[in-house]
């Protein structure tokens, strides 16, 4: 009990449930190369077997870094490649890598990457890119998965978000930082980063700016090709949006006020090495808004809310688009399928009739293969 954070009945249940698994692991395989997910994935059956526990809580500094208390800790997770061993406890607190990929895509995740690396002949973190496309989920593969861990850690702490992302989210006492600041004017740098690493630019909105103004965004790699860039758009933890960045000189509209805007790259490349990158940001006047992409869809609210026995969920799409719309309660836990289907472009309103929800705080998400949003609803009783 000194050595560890949870102690008593609570310890012996994740210490089982962790140790248990290492057992069925070794029957697939053994390589201490792959301690570390043997590591990461032993401590997501601890969270899965016993999620009233959150030991893995306390492990969370030795990836994110920062300061507990009086004790400053690195940031190793902008160093420290997923597939490292060592510092030791680095792959303990990088755990959430394998809770991100169970709740992302499903339980079945963990089984497949298992499944694929006995089948290997070479196991290896390359493996899991066959895993995750093989997954139903459609899933493209882990240099996509990569940028989107990375956006799901930013979501964490002060700006936690328990229904689209990790649930114990507000329970981290982690986050993560950006490493530095361009204005929203044009701006440019160079920045390394390291191989199955993300780093995280904020950009600043500088001057007067109108919702349809155009950021532009030009990630040059100079060593790589596999790395994926996002931008998250953000309010707060609910009012967000994440806009992948697919080619150079990649236009987004603002579409809105946004208090931050957050450039999001992260490294797929699997030898040990770091890769560099130039940025450049500009401004296009809102005058030039008719010649770049739309957003795909605006969600306006629900109505009434609060709201009993039912409200009626209004967006707007922009294109014809597959659309699912789910809600989840205050746990992060999904409770309803409302809607699930292809969508024509124009105003869209869809009723939500709850059918023996208690009453309480719900989060209505609609998502797109390239957007969620969210909305916050009260049921009455």
């Amino acid at each position: 009990e000194t050595q560890y954070a949870t102690h008593g009945y609570a310890a012996l249940k994740v210490t089982t449930a962790h140790e248990f698994f290492h057992t069925i692991q070794f029957r697939y395989l053994y390589n201490f190369d792959l301690s570390w997910w043997m590591e990461q994935s032993a401590v997501w059956m601890e969270e899965r077997a016993w999620d009233d526990v959150n030991d893995y809580l306390a492990y969370l500094h030795h990836f994110f870094g920062g300061s507990i208390g009086n004790e400053t800790y690195p940031e190793y997770y902008k160093v420290t490649s997923l597939n490292e061993n060592y510092p030791s406890n680095f792959k303990y607190g990088a755990a959430i890598w394998a809770m991100f990929l169970a709740k992302r895509y499903g339980d079945s995740q963990i089984r497949t990457i298992w499944e694929t690396l006995r089948d290997s002949s070479y196991p290896h973190i390359a493996d899991f890119d066959k895993a995750i496309k093989n997954n139903t989920s459609g899933a493209s593969g882990l240099p996509d998965a990569l940028n989107e861990f990375a956006i799901w850690n930013y979501f964490t702490r002060e700006r936690a978000n328990t229904v689209d992302f990790y649930s114990d989210s507000d329970r981290f006492n982690v986050a993560i930082d950006s490493d530095f600041f361009w204005s929203y004017s044009p701006a440019s740098d160079s920045i390394g980063i390291k191989n199955l690493t993300s780093r995280y630019v904020e950009l600043l909105f500088v001057g007067n700016w109108d919702k349809n103004d155009i950021l532009k965004i030009n990630v040059i790699p100079h060593n790589t090709q596999l790395y994926r860039s996002s931008v998250v758009f953000f309010n707060d933890p609910y009012d967000y949006e994440i806009q992948p960045v697919t080619q150079q000189n990649t236009e987004l509209i603002l579409s809105k006020h946004w208090n931050r805007a957050i450039l999001v790259t992260s490294s797929a490349e699997l030898l040990n090495n770091t890769s560099t990158f130039t940025f450049e940001t500009g401004m296009i006047p809102g005058t030039a808004v008719e010649t770049a992409k739309p957003y795909v869809f605006d969600l306006h609210g629900a109505y009434p809310n609060p709201f009993n026995p039912s409200t009626t969920i209004a967006f707007s799409l922009h294109q014809e688009e597959q659309v699912s719309i789910r809600v989840f309660n205050a746990q992060g836990q999904k409770v309803d399928d409302v809607f699930s289907g292809d969508m024509t472009a124009g105003e869209k309103y869809v009723l939500w009739k709850p059918s023996g929800q208690a009453a309480g705080v719900y989060f209505i998400m609609i998502q797109t293969p390239s957007l969620s949003k969210t909305t916050k609803v009260l049921l009455l009783k």
